[in-house]
């Protein structure tokens, strides 16, 4: 809770976010869940959270900390890459795979490409933005996703229209096709999962089926 607090600088933040979270649970609704983010500034945390989201009987979802001008800041170098992390990261896609419900097991599959961000490796599918997914943000500045910085135009001087077009143009497309961010999130992760489910579906037949841990422990 102290971590929390001092990342959100907010004391007392966690406490009330968790008596939400209870006091939702007691008024009957189901579908909730916790989020964690980690960074070089919350080490271990994606574990710790993962197990207080069990003791809870909530849902979990992680990621790592992102840089972007459009949405996240400047983050510097606080992606973590460190061994305790990447551990905690294979334990929680294992716990995942290991679940009985499907939808864990391709939140499973969104993790273990977690440890190829933090690896520096590129992800495992190509990014989908301007095409399933785009970011609009407070101004109604729209963006192929919440981390590439190249506007498409602005809802309120422009017609959908005239955005979707300039979202199909080659230069946006081929901005997205070799873009060097390499991110994995999931809110740019997941319209490409759901779009070619036969594409997790077969990393999980691969693990889940043959009772196997996401990976090794070792690095590659």
């Amino acid at each position: 809770g102290e971590t929390h607090d001092r990342i959100r600088n907010h004391k007392g933040c966690f406490e009330k976010s968790i008596g939400t979270v209870k006091a939702l649970q007691k008024a009957g609704l189901k579908d909730l869940g916790l989020a964690c983010t980690g960074s070089k500034d919350n080490p271990g945390a994606l574990g710790e959270v993962k197990r207080y989201a069990e003791e809870l009987g909530v849902d979990y979802v992680c990621s790592v900390v992102h840089s972007s001008e459009v949405y996240f800041g400047d983050q510097g170098d606080m992606v973590p890459r460190d061994d305790r992390t990447r551990q905690d990261l294979i334990d929680i896609a294992t716990r995942q795979l290991r679940s009985p419900r499907p939808k864990d097991w391709f939140r499973a599959y969104y993790t273990d490409g977690m440890i190829d961000y933090i690896d520096g490796k590129p992800r495992r599918e190509p990014c989908t933005a301007a095409v399933r997914h785009i970011h609009v943000d407070h101004r109604g500045i729209v963006y192929p996703c919440n981390v590439l910085n190249r506007p498409l135009g602005n809802l309120n001087e422009q017609t959908w229209e005239e955005i979707e077009a300039a979202a199909s143009t080659p230069g946006v497309l081929e901005a997205v096709s070799t873009c060097q961010i390499q991110c994995w999130m999931s809110c740019t992760v997941a319209p490409g999962m759901k779009a070619k489910p036969q594409v997790p579906a077969r990393w999980i037949a691969s693990r889940w089926m043959a009772g196997r841990s996401p990976r090794s422990e070792s690095r590659g």
